[in-house]
């Protein structure tokens, strides 16, 4: 069904439309904007919200009539001596020009102000002149106005319009939002483009993280796996480097999130092209090595899984192929997953220690084609950590605690 907001070509005037239209029916929410970009209303008085429009502009303009006119996004005033002129961006450029013709524009008023609203920051040429906000920031205020119908609106339709950038990879830089959770359920199917979107933005949001530079010398600054692509999947995932890894990552030991139909993954990977010498060291010269690395991995999320008790601490090892290509889904030829307490045992898991030995075993061969991942699943049914906006921090959590395989092979900072 085609969204209200949807009458506009432009993504920049569709958003537009939407954000004045919020301002103009939700008074409550028209005050915590103001409030925000530090320009409050006047008290008592009634403003009027107008879109694409500046005083003496009387005609119902075509996009590209006010495109051509560089008229301001969005004109709230008192009609008496209150403005604040709005300029929203997504995907053009930003105009200090243009941001000076509307101040221009604005003096007629005694208390002005000229706002920019971009997804990321805006050049200090441009934020040292004029008050600069973040689309995250909108979002956020919206978010936080609960019940209010015309900020959930204004909400929902930032969530669509980035679902749809990032899903058609249109050159979305920064982000229209926050990552607030995964929130798949039974009552909220999964959805492979709004998996896209939230791994997104979780990815960027680790990405800001110098922890994992300085505890683990993650590469926050290269890419992950590049493009996802396609229409259908019942999993999305990405990938943070490690500094020093300038090989292609199937080559490489590295850090893996997924967002899967029914659960999200956090674990450090190990690929079936990593070169033995490397394998050898990361699992250990015998089945004890293994042992004592997987024990204390599972002592080092051991507060994860106190603060979530439906997560779970997995060990995976899978032989695939690749029928179409690696750029095609993979086939699953055989797979070994094991709870890792199991080695010991830990209160209702029995101790099973065949599980790491079938492992271990399997890893030694010079022939063998398979994958390892320590890990952390979260599944949406039993997790309570996995819905809410501090994830990233669990995520975040889960990768230190691989530390104790990425130092056998020399990976963490000095």
């Amino acid at each position: 069904m085609r969204n209200v907001f949807d009458q506009y070509e432009q993504i920049e005037n569709r958003v537009t439309h939407a954000l004045g239209t919020a301002l103009h029916e939700s008074h409550k929410f028209l005050e915590a904007f103001c409030r925000g970009v530090e320009h409050p209303l006047p008290l008592h008085a009634k403003v009027r919200v107008a879109i694409q429009h500046r005083p003496g502009v009387h005609a119902q303009l075509s996009e590209e009539e006010a495109l051509r006119r560089g008229l301001p996004d969005l004109w709230i005033d008192d009609g008496a001596d209150w403005a604040l002129v709005i300029e929203c961006k997504i995907q053009h450029s930003i105009s200090l020009p243009q941001l000076r013709a509307h101040e221009r524009e604005a003096r007629q008023y005694e208390n002005s102000k000229v706002i920019l609203i971009s997804p990321e920051r805006a050049p200090e040429s441009v934020s040292s002149v004029f008050k600069c906000i973040l689309w995250t920031e909108v979002y956020e205020w919206a978010k936080a106005l609960a019940r209010d119908p015309w900020a959930e609106k204004l909400v929902s339709y930032l969530e669509v319009v980035e679902k749809k950038l990032v899903d058609e990879e249109k050159g979305l830089n920064g982000a229209l939002t926050t990552f607030t959770g995964i929130p798949f359920s039974a009552e909220e199917p999964y959805s492979y483009m709004e998996a896209k979107r939230l791994l997104r933005l979780l990815m960027d949001g680790l990405r800001d993280r110098s922890d994992l530079h300085r505890v683990l010398g993650v590469n926050l600054r290269r890419k992950g796996r590049g493009s996802i692509k396609g229409k259908v999947s019942f999993s999305v995932w990405d990938m943070l480097p490690l500094a020093g890894d300038d090989e292609n990552f199937t080559r490489a030991p590295h850090l893996t999130v997924g967002i899967r139909s029914t659960e999200a993954v956090a674990q450090l990977t190990i690929p079936d092209r990593v070169s033995q010498p490397t394998r050898r060291l990361l699992i250990g010269a015998d089945v004890t090595d293994f042992e004592a690395g997987l024990n204390e991995f599972v002592r080092s999320v051991r507060r994860v899984l106190q603060r979530d008790s439906g997560a779970k601490p997995y060990v995976e090892v899978v032989q695939r192929h690749w029928p179409r290509g690696r750029a095609a889904p993979s086939t699953y030829d055989a797979e070994i997953v094991f709870d890792p307490r199991t080695i010991r045992g830990d209160g209702k898991i029995i101790q099973q220690f065949e599980w790491i030995q079938a492992a271990f075993d399997a890893m030694q061969s010079r022939k063998a084609n398979l994958q390892l991942a320590v890990g952390v699943r979260f599944p949406y049914e039993t997790s309570s950590v996995v819905g809410t906006s501090t994830f990233a921090d669990t995520v975040a959590e889960v990768f230190s605690a691989t530390s104790t395989f990425l130092s056998r092979v020399g990976r963490l900072p000095p």
